[in-house]
């Protein structure tokens, strides 16, 4: 078939006669829908996200100090649930939110 193969260009072979480049329609998808592989937010719905959290933080807080004038947490509880709310650690803080709607 191809006597030299170091010279076989299948894309000059495969486009004689043809107006075709080669790239067909997986090269009009990736001119047209570029891959993001980190997808930017826009400032506006990060300050959203933002405030959304705190609302959600504030909630909890007042939630827990419901139940510590209700007399189900002494005020050191009340204390230490508070900061495991407000703890870096993602555990501590699914720990305090299951501790709050559990009671």
């Amino acid at each position: 078939m191809y006597e030299n193969l170091i010279n076989y260009d299948p894309l000059k072979d495969a486009t004689v006669g043809t107006t075709s480049t080669g790239g067909g329609v997986w090269g009009q998808i990736n001119s047209t829908m570029p891959y993001d592989p980190i997808p930017s937010i826009s400032p506006t719905l990060l300050e959203v996200v933002n405030r959304l959290n705190k609302l959600e933080l504030d909630n909890k807080c007042l939630r827990l100090k419901v139940l510590g004038l209700e007399g189900k947490f002494t005020k050191e509880e009340v204390s230490n649930i508070r900061k495991m709310l407000m703890a870096e650690d993602e555990s501590s803080r699914t720990l305090a939110e299951s501790i709050i709607e559990n009671s």
